[in-house]
């Protein structure tokens, strides 16, 4: 991290293999975060729903899910539900963004895929809180 982390508009995500650039812009402008601005990684247990509450209101949050279900492949909007998907061992990378709880009282993570803004909505998606697993 000798050159910090840059703004999506410098280096945006795109779904593919292949390597990654390893020096994008010195531009303080386009980094989110400066050089050495970074100083920890945590672990937060899983079923610890107080501890990824307090870690997603400080910023965002990588969390591994299960997401080979038709319901999360070809999600478009709403909150999936734990009924609506197995919790079967986790095979793909998301970031947690935010956290709410919907009109019709269903808390939900809000979460950012990696598979582009193709899916759910503009690339981001809700997932039910289920107070025992993110």
């Amino acid at each position: 991290m000798d050159e910090g982390i840059v703004k999506d508009a410098s280096y945006p995500y795109e779904a593919k293999f292949g390597s990654c650039k390893t020096s994008i812009t010195t531009d303080a402008k386009q980094q989110c975060l400066k050089p050495r601005q970074f100083h920890q990684a945590v672990t937060i247990p899983a079923a610890d729903e107080a501890a990824m509450i307090r870690n997603v209101a400080k910023g965002p949050v990588a969390a591994k899910i299960y997401a080979s279900d038709p319901a999360f492949i070809h999600y478009q909007e709403g909150i999936i539900t734990a009924k609506d998907c197995k919790a079967l061992d986790p095979n793909h990378n998301v970031i947690i963004v935010g956290y709410g709880t919907s009109s019709k009282g269903t808390p939900y993570w809000k979460i950012m895929n990696t598979w582009g803004e193709s899916w759910g909505v503009k690339g981001f998606g809700f997932i039910e809180r289920t107070g025992n697993q993110p």
